[in-house]
């Protein structure tokens, strides 16, 4: 998950740098078609990089939520199947195993990018 926010964090940096060259371009008038034509292209590879590293990211993100569920869940069921009968009786009802592991969950989902 550090990698493709990494990459968003480097295409992000490179847009002033892009819009400086791209400012200076528009100044100058002996600059050729073709730098205009590179610029346009950089501007293109910037701004699919950062759309690229962002679905990338929301996409480990899910799937480290989704793991982590899978664990909490499967953690909460083995304790209660290793309960006795007189402590689970005193135990809430285990139907609702991840409606308790849901808060967490969500706490988690949200972190990362609010850290960024």
């Amino acid at each position: 998950m550090v990698l493709p926010r990494l990459v968003q964090l480097g295409f992000t940096i490179c847009q002033p740098l892009a819009l400086t060259r791209f400012l200076s371009f528009l100044g100058n008038q002996n600059d050729s078609d073709n730098v205009g034509y590179g610029l346009t292209a950089a501007y293109g590879i910037i701004y699919f990089g950062i759309a690229l590293s962002q679905a990338l990211y929301w996409h480990y993100n899910a799937r480290s939520v989704s793991m982590l569920r899978s664990v909490l869940v499967t953690s909460v069921f083995s304790k209660m199947t290793t309960l006795y009968t007189t402590e689970s009786e005193k135990a809430a009802a285990v139907t609702l195993m991840s409606s308790d592991v849901s808060p967490p969950i969500c706490m988690l989902a949200g972190l990362p990018a609010n850290m960024l």
